[in-house]
């Protein structure tokens, strides 16, 4: 754990740098992160829409879970489309945002990875590997005494 703390703390630095260098760059950077925090948390959401295969927990908002739902995907799309915009009016080369290039290349890095023949994740991933048996039930008071 000691490297791969030290390995991180490495990357935040070279990436903490580029704000030394151009002011662009890290701006793309950090729209990019919060993009991608914000996809995170629509994924869960929006399937949970779709499928509707869902079982509530503790915190349950009952029939305004659906309406609560669709105003957070909603919101959350709004925030997006705008952290695509440049921060100034009529932008030049210099205060351009280009987040949605940074984006648009892992897409198509991680997709052709993906697909990649012979190498990529297609060839060798076969989805989650059940830990436990599916018919065993976990009880609900274990779960609640924990907290």
């Amino acid at each position: 754990p000691v490297r791969c703390v030290v390995a991180c703390c490495l990357i935040s630095l070279i990436i903490g740098l580029l704000m030394l260098v151009n002011v662009t760059a890290i701006s793309s950077i950090f729209n990019t992160a919060i993009i991608a925090i914000y996809f995170g948390y629509m994924a869960p959401i929006v399937s949970r829409l779709i499928w509707k295969d869902f079982t509530p927990g503790i915190f349950y908002l009952g029939r305004l879970s659906f309406i609560n739902s669709i105003f957070a995907v909603l919101w959350m799309i709004f925030i997006i489309i705008l952290l695509f915009f440049p921060a100034y009016q009529t932008p030049n080369a210099d205060q351009m945002n280009y987040a949605v290039a940074v984006i648009g290349f892992a897409v198509i890095f991680c997709l052709s990875y993906y697909y990649f023949p012979k190498y990529g994740g297609k060839t060798f991933f076969h989805g989650p590997v059940a830990t436990i048996d599916s018919n065993q039930q976990v009880s609900t008071e274990i779960i609640l005494t924990r907290f």
